[in-house]
Parts: C-alpha cells; structure tokens; sequence
C-alpha cells in the first residue's frame, strides 16, 4: 500500500520508484533479515521498531517456530553449540536442541510470541497509515497537466 500511497504523493513514477526503494531497503535492514535484532543498540534502535518489514517477520517466524519441537543439530564448536551449553568433550551427535531454541538463540530472544499482538496491530496500523495518505493525496492533489 505505500507504494500505491507514494506513487499519490508525489509527481512522478521515479521519484515514487526511489521511496519505494528507500523502504524496502529500510524494510530488510531492520526487519533482522540481515542484522540480527540484538545488534541493534542505541539510535539503531528507532530503525529495528519502527520498520514495517520487521513485524511482519518476527509475526511469520513466532508463529511459524514457536514451541516447535523438531530437533536441530548443533555444529560442533558453533555458537549455537555453546549456546546449549555443551561440552568440548560431548559428541557432537548428542548436543541437539530445538527449533524454537534456535529460534531463540539465532534472534537474541527479541523474536517471541509475547510481541505477536504488537505484530498484528502495528501491521494494522502501518496499512492504515498507507491507505490514509493514499487517499490524502487523492483528495488533495492533482498533478494533471503539471
């Protein structure tokens, strides 16, 4: 919707094209596709909650993984092997842990469950936005003839 919203907004197909480009790659930078949630500190921060793609990303591996059982096979010596807190003795056959543990470990803990509501209402909200500024610039602007 906000491409149909920027494409409203401003006079031009390659301007809107440039937001739309602006926001994907906002959208799969802080949505955690690229850098893992918990490495966002400081002003970084403002990116990794208020970008769209990162709801719609932590709503599809929550409830994709959550309490999902299937066992995953730690890489010996591997950060998910310490994770687990295996030993360097341990066969490595032996340190296993879940899916939804990896899920854990891989997204720092900041992917859960507990946020899937904030998920659904901030998606809700960004599509809203997008259909409001959409109809905005229809009502408001006429680039007929310009």
């Amino acid at each position: 919707y906000f491409g149909q919203a920027f494409i409203c907004l401003v006079k031009d197909t390659p301007t809107a094209g440039a937001l739309v480009g602006a926001l994907i790659g906002y959208n799969i930078f802080f949505s955690g596709l690229i850098v893992k949630p918990q490495y966002f500190v400081g002003p970084f921060q403002l990116g990794y909650w208020t970008a769209p793609g990162r709801f719609a990303f932590e709503g599809l591996v929550v409830t994709q993984f959550h309490e999902n059982d299937t066992p995953v096979l730690a890489n010996y010596l591997s950060p998910y092997f310490f994770y687990l807190n295996c030993t360097v003795d341990e066969v490595p056959e032996d340190c296993q842990g879940t899916i939804s543990d990896y899920v854990n470990y891989f997204f720092g803990g900041r992917f859960t469950i507990d946020n899937f509501w904030v998920d659904v209402g901030a998606l809700l909200a960004y599509m809203c936005l997008a259909k409001i500024a959409t109809e905005f610039a229809l009502w408001k602007f006429n680039y007929v003839n310009t």
